[in-house]
């Protein structure tokens, strides 16, 4: 049992009885009904925590895109970075192609 919940219903037992409801200063009687403070706590409780997981949510979301981005554009360094290589491979072929070209015309 929460705290909230053990005030209210010490609150409420003391109205059942006609003793003093602690903090407040004088006799309660049986016949009135809870305060309405008690509802308005929990229910800024319960937005409380809905508001919290929905920024939770999105926080997760925010790093989840954040996080596939970053792939993203390792992946996309990485297909440049072997694309480069290629490129350098293929034009020391060639220059290797045209050495023995000429090493040929030479004899």
């Amino acid at each position: 049992m929460d705290y909230l919940a053990a005030c209210f219903l010490h609150a409420w037992s003391c109205k059942q009885s006609g003793a003093q409801v602690l903090g407040s200063g004088k006799a309660q009687s049986a016949t009135q009904t809870p305060s309405t403070s008690y509802r308005k706590t929990t229910q800024t409780h319960e937005e409380e925590g809905r508001r919290r997981k929905k920024e939770e949510g999105r926080r997760k979301k925010k790093k989840k895109k954040k996080k596939k981005k970053k792939k993203k554009k390792k992946k996309k360094k990485k297909e440049e970075e072997e694309e480069e290589e290629e490129e350098r491979r293929k034009e020391e072929e060639e220059k290797k192609k045209k050495k023995m070209k000429m090493k040929k015309k030479k004899r």
